[in-house]
């Protein structure tokens, strides 16, 4: 689907970030998302930082975080709903590294593990957003394969989109 594109594409390494990500931000209107349901996923994204980190979560990793998320955010839906202005963000070449390395931590314990956290922090966060996924009415949803195959395309788009972060200048 939609998401087995956003991969592909992110593969190539002249791969136009803002336009895939402004892309995948459209797809994501489609299927019933807010703009409050990209704060849910921030949040659930930043749990799963803090269960994943540990004693490694350090205001430093927070600040980073905050802040590529936001400019991630800016990207998925300037064009897709009404939204203020607002100032431009630049992280910079400190800041990604400490988004690049906390990832690696966090995702040490492997994709089933955190991509599983990940989408419990979800559907903990915003119960009601389960009702958005096709596999809402799958039996042992987090022991299912459905879900697996969501959850790690998912962890994977979060990893190209990290190992490209120069290219998300523009926002």
């Amino acid at each position: 689907g939609a998401l087995n594109k956003v991969i592909e594409s992110l593969k190539n390494p002249n791969t136009n970030m803002v336009k895939v990500l402004s892309g995948l931000g459209k797809r994501h209107l489609k299927y019933g998302v807010s703009k409050q349901h990209y704060n849910v996923i921030g949040r659930a994204l930043i749990t799963t930082l803090i269960q994943g980190l540990g004693d490694n979560y350090t205001q430093e990793v927070e600040n980073a975080w905050a802040l590529f998320y936001v400019q991630l955010t800016k990207i998925m839906v300037r064009d897709n709903y009404k939204v203020q202005p607002s100032p431009q963000i630049n992280v910079v070449t400190s800041l990604k590294q400490d988004i690049q390395s906390s990832w690696a931590k966090a995702k040490g314990p492997g994709i089933d593990t955190v991509g599983k956290l990940l989408m419990k922090n979800i559907f903990t966060l915003a119960p009601e957003a389960l009702q958005l996924y096709s596999f809402r009415n799958e039996k042992d949803l987090y022991e299912g394969t459905v879900l697996r195959k969501h959850y790690g395309k998912l962890i994977g788009a979060v990893d190209k989109v990290i190992n490209n972060i120069n290219n998300l200048s523009e926002v």
